[in-house]
């Protein structure tokens, strides 16, 4: 059976074009893309004049979302988002090429926006943003322009290019929502009860997710084993529960608790062990290392 090609950008072209984006604050290039940003259509083909596709089976959303759904997505969309793309494999979904190809492809078929990718939480919309930045003639806007520029291509597919691929699962809307549903599902299989709470977890903070990342997805030699990952997280979601409500969870108290975790994988192999015992040691570390003062 013939493999799969699904669509992407050419790896090369687009590390350049976002080399040449992001190479000067301000630059005629940066307001040019901002131009395009207002409009899908000249968006995409502003894209398409300057990297190459390749591949040819496409991903599409079942249905447009909405700006404040794509910018900050709660875990109800993330999950529809997920299952609608559940046949991805790791090895696709960790690239920036392919992120955005997909982002633009939601982007030409009207199911998103292109001025979504400029909006900022919790202030104006994308488009306002832009207007903005290209009318306001009394001062300098050289920083803010490149700002609105890396806000959008963080949001299209990531920027390696400045935060390493870890841009991918932390600032690329749709693969952000992939890597959260593949976690999710690997530690829900046999918990559904805690389905709710792992969503939460994961979407704790921006701050805590990235480095919950950094730590599960990446092939550190501790994280790297579906066990320990997942009686980890799991051990999270059960403390959030245990507390009935949302622990705000912080990245240096996850830190503190995957250090804790090494130390002991450096005397002894955790992955070998039986489950309960796994999550016995998880629990333990994870109340004891996490909002202490509430225990």
């Amino acid at each position: 059976m013939p493999r799969k090609s699904y669509r992407e950008f050419e790896y090369e072209d687009l590390k350049q074009f976002r080399k040449k984006l992001i190479n000067k604050r301000g630059s005629a290039l940066q307001r040019q893309f901002l131009n395009a940003a207002r409009n899908s259509a000249d968006f995409v083909n502003f894209i398409e004049r300057n990297v190459l596709t390749t591949g040819d089976n496409e991903f599409q959303l079942h249905s447009p979302m909405t700006e404040r759904e794509f910018i900050g997505s709660p875990p109800s969309t993330e999950e529809k988002l997920y299952d609608s793309w559940r046949g991805l494999t790791p090895n696709i979904a960790c690239r920036s090429t392919f992120w955005t190809r997909v982002t633009l492809d939601q982007i030409r078929n009207n199911r998103i926006y292109s001025s979504f990718l400029a909006a900022e939480e919790n202030a104006g919309g994308g488009l306002r943003r832009i207007d903005h930045l290209l009318q306001d003639t009394k001062k300098d806007v050289t920083q803010q322009v490149d700002s609105c520029v890396r806000t959008i291509l963080r949001r299209l597919g990531g920027l390696p290019e400045v935060r390493g691929n870890r841009s991918v699962y932390v600032d690329c809307t749709f693969g952000r929502a992939w890597w959260r549903g593949c976690l999710v599902s690997e530690v829900v299989k046999d918990d559904i009860d805690l389905k709710e709470d792992v969503w939460n977890v994961l979407q704790s903070s921006k701050t805590f997710w990235e480095r919950l990342v950094s730590f599960v997805v990446s092939r550190n030699s501790t994280f790297g084993s579906t066990e320990i990952r997942k009686s980890l997280i799991l051990s999270l979601a059960e403390l959030s529960k245990k507390k009935q409500r949302e622990v705000s969870l912080k990245a240096t108290e996850l830190e503190k608790v995957c250090r804790v975790i090494g130390s002991i994988q450096a005397s002894r192999e955790l992955s070998i062990l039986p489950d309960e015992e796994l999550r016995s040691i998880m629990r333990e570390v994870v109340e004891s290392n996490i909002l202490p003062d509430s225990q």
